[in-house]
This record gives C-alpha cells, structure tokens and sequence, in this order.
C-alpha cells in the first residue's frame, strides 16, 4: 500500500510539473506575434517568336530545323494541334517543308512578402550579427537567431542588431 502511494504521489508531482511548464510556455507564445503581408506587383510580360521549318515527319516522330541552324527531334502526341493557314492539323498532317512559328508569352508577377515580428522583452545579451537573447516580461529568457536583414524598432526609430544594448 504504500509503494502505490509513493507512485501516486510521484506521478500528482509529474503531472503538475508538466502543467506548470505548459502555463510558462503559453505565457512564452503570448508575447510572440508575428503579422505576415503580401502584396502583388505590376505583371511584366516577355513575347518570344520561334520560327522553324519541318524536315521530316514519321508517325509521331517530327524533326524540326530551327532558325538557328539547329535541328530538333520531338516526340508530338497525338493530342497536341497545328494551326496552318487557320485550319487545326495533328502531326500526321504535317509534311516536309512547312513552316512553323511558335509565340510564347511568359508573364512574370513580383510577389512582395514583408513578415513583421513582435517580441516584447528586454536586451539580456547581444551576439552580434547573429543572435541576441531577451529578458520576455515574464522574466524567462530566450534566445533568438536574427536574420541578416533584420530591423528593429525600438522608440519609433529603425535599429539594427548592432544597435541594440
């Protein structure tokens, strides 16, 4: 009987160790916020024209001479159409000598992602450039890895790890 109550009373201490640790993290995670934006950019649009000529065709099979001198093999499916002269043709339509022009158009959008996080402590240590450690309001420390691009704000004016005392 008293081995089981030793046990209980190990595993009670247990139990509310863990807890007691929970709280402390959640306390942690409160004073941690981080808002990230992400905003579009004007799409900037690039047009290419190939041009070639075709030199031989066998079933599937189509070998292209581009115009730069190049001579190119393609495996076409059967799904993949031609238009020559508005009319929509496969590859086994296609004969010796056809001229082909393909326009791609590649558009490009910038994405611009700009995260801002916000950490409420106190400077503990400074590991400049690359990590500093804050004294967080509940009086826990915690280190934090500072990315080179990093900016701080500290009494509304932009600092840089360098900068923190």
């Amino acid at each position: 009987m008293n081995t089981f109550s030793n046990k209980a009373r190990l595993f009670g201490k247990g139990v509310a160790g863990i807890f007691v640790v929970a709280m402390l993290s959640l306390g942690t995670w409160a004073q941690d916020s981080t808002v990230t934006t992400m905003q579009h950019g004007q799409p900037a649009f690039d047009t290419q024209v190939k041009n070639a000529e075709v030199v031989y065709v066998e079933g599937n099979d189509l070998v292209l001479k581009l115009e730069n001198g190049r001579v190119e093999h393609l495996a076409v499916p059967d799904s993949d159409k031609f238009t020559i002269d508005g009319k929509e043709v496969s590859v086994h339509e296609l004969t010796a000598g056809t001229k082909l022009t393909q326009t791609i158009t590649t558009t490009t959008t910038p994405r611009y992602v700009n995260t801002v996080r916000t950490i409420e402590g106190k400077v503990w240590h400074v590991n400049a450039p690359n990590s500093l450690i804050l004294t967080l309001p509940d009086n826990t420390n915690q280190v934090y890895n500072v990315p080179s691009h990093a900016k701080f704000v500290i009494d509304g004016r932009e600092k840089t790890v360098f900068d923190l005392r």
